[in-house]
């Protein structure tokens, strides 16, 4: 990536061109979802490099790290903080979707222009002088109190303008209004379950897809959509029989490996590695992929197809590595009829052929674990 300062302390990155704080402006470019589309912003913010780092020097260090929490929308928040550093940061820390609004509030009217620079500065600052419910009701919504206090609990790394959207789009319906007004945090994974086309109204579900909706590299919603699909073609009613009674990541993955194998399906959950890594050769290092989301990275990543047995390592009659060292490779597994044996060692893009000495410190580490691998014990 081509970077340059310029003496007045503005940066260039590619194409995009960036004054320094607190004279930020950028060029006008394509709208992506209402926004200015600046594809390097948000990596100028963040990065650590020599250049970056005398743009950044610019910015107070609070705004700065405000900054750095918000997913998207950096420009639009930038010209916000440079209105009123101290409101800024006091409304980014209680209420960063409603922050994220202010900042485009142009996104809540659908309108297809964005306003002049000055047009929009001019609205913001009065904006920021309003209370919560006040500036719902300048953007077109109820002025509640409660949407206010709603729109506070989207936490800052889930301020993306769909999300806010649809929170607020649940605000109208009491049932889904009800919920949110009790769980302490409304992550993305939160407004999913209330968005299904039945939605799940099951409290201590909620309560879980808001305070931990990621456990061991399985997401909630993967393993939800699992045991509904599953249902659904099973002809299994009620879709969702668990009302209340799943409270922690443990009793989930029980119901589903459960509901699995009660709808004659294989389970979300992939079985334990079948070759431990122990007595490992030196030099060699593998990596166990032990949910979906890992093997379906590990394809995109090197451009494969190990994707295709997801089902069959889910059966247990796969398994998957992948290999940093000595050399970048998917280490493909399969049960054979006395022990695991080694199926595929692919290279990056099935370019070629991994080396023979590479193969050999995979054999020996299998040979040297067999007494775990072996089959019929």
């Amino acid at each position: 990536m081509q970077v340059s300062l310029s003496e007045d302390g503005s940066i260039t990155i590619e194409n995009e061109h960036y004054t320094p704080w607190p004279r930020f402006r950028a060029r006008e470019m394509n709208h992506l979802g209402g926004r200015l589309n600046y594809k390097h912003l948000k990596w100028l913010i963040e990065a650590e490099d020599l250049f970056c780092d005398g743009w950044q020097r610019c910015i107070p260090s609070e705004i700065l790290y405000e900054l750095r929490c918000y997913p998207e929308g950096h420009a639009e928040l930038i010209e916000l903080a440079q209105l009123d550093q101290q409101k800024f940061v006091h409304f980014s820390r209680s209420n960063p979707a409603l922050t994220v609004l202010v900042s485009a509030y142009w996104i809540a009217f659908g309108w297809r222009r964005i306003p002049s620079v000055s047009e929009r500065n001019a609205r913001r600052k009065e904006l920021l002088g309003l209370k919560p419910r006040l500036i719902l009701e300048a953007l077109g919504l109820p002025a509640c109190d409660e949407w206010a206090r709603i729109l506070s609990k989207i936490p800052v790394e889930h301020s993306r303008d769909y999300h806010i959207r649809h929170v607020i789009e649940l605000c109208n319906d009491s049932k889904a209004r009800s919920r949110l007004r009790h769980l302490p945090t409304i992550t993305q994974e939160v407004s999913w379950l209330l968005r299904m086309e039945r939605p799940i109204l099951d409290m201590a579900l909620l309560e879980l897809a808001a305070s931990q909706p990621v456990y061991r590299g399985l997401c909630l919603t993967d393993i939800i959509a699992s045991i509904i699909s599953k249902r659904e073609m099973a002809v299994r009613e009620p879709i969702w029989p668990y009302d209340g009674s799943i409270r922690n990541w443990e009793q989930l993955l029980r119901a589903e490996r459960r509901n699995a194998r009660r709808c004659g399906d294989v389970s979300e959950q992939f079985p334990a590695p079948p070759v431990p890594l122990e007595n490992i050769s030196e030099g060699l290092t593998l990596v166990p992929l032990t949910t979906p989301q890992m093997v379906s990275d590990e394809a995109s990543e090197m451009g494969n197809c190990v994707v295709d047995y997801l089902k069959s390592i889910q059966s247990g009659d796969h398994y998957l590595y992948r290999m940093e060292a000595p050399v970048r490779a998917s280490v493909l597994l399969r049960r054979g009829r006395f022990c695991w044996e080694l199926e595929e060692l692919g290279p990056p893009f099935n370019e070629g052929e991994v080396d023979d000495e590479t193969e050999w410190l995979v054999t020996r580490w299998m040979r040297a674990n067999y007494k775990h691998h072996k089959l019929g014990n």
